[in-house]
């Protein structure tokens, strides 16, 4: 009987609501408080990249191991550092608003973004910007 409350408390109560359902609503509340461009570039994002892979699995069943997980596939895939981050700034204010709207406790602490390594910069001498200036 407890097994069958619970199951129920989690499919009624939309909790068990999968990543996929929430995108639609997460789009339809911040369609208005953001840019065109930004829309489009939220769109594409999730469904290019997190879509396929958690389309289907509830929100509450996501850890910060499989998302951990799925950050290290995307860079041993390729994706650059600072887009990997963008993406998983833009699930992680999806899975914020889930957390809002259907009450569940998601612990995303432990995700660890990829840092961006800060390219130095060549710098010119002050005896290569003189030759510049007067030339």
């Amino acid at each position: 009987m407890l097994i069958g409350q619970e199951v129920a408390s989690r499919y009624l109560s939309g909790r068990y609501i999968t990543v996929k359902n929430v995108y639609a609503e997460w789009l339809n509340a911040v369609v208005d408080r953001v840019k065109e461009s930004t829309l489009a570039n939220y769109k594409a994002k999730f469904e290019k990249h997190i879509l396929p892979v958690f389309g289907d699995i509830p929100c509450v069943d996501l850890s910060a191991g499989r998302l951990n997980e799925y950050i290290n596939k995307k860079l041993a895939d390729g994706l650059s550092t600072s887009y990997v981050r963008d993406i998983m700034k833009v699930f992680r204010s999806m899975l914020s608003y889930a957390q809002e709207e259907y009450g569940f406790k998601l612990s995303l602490k432990n995700v660890v973004l990829p840092k961006v390594e800060r390219k130095e910069i060549d710098r010119i001498s002050d005896t290569e910007q003189k030759n510049l200036l007067t030339t």
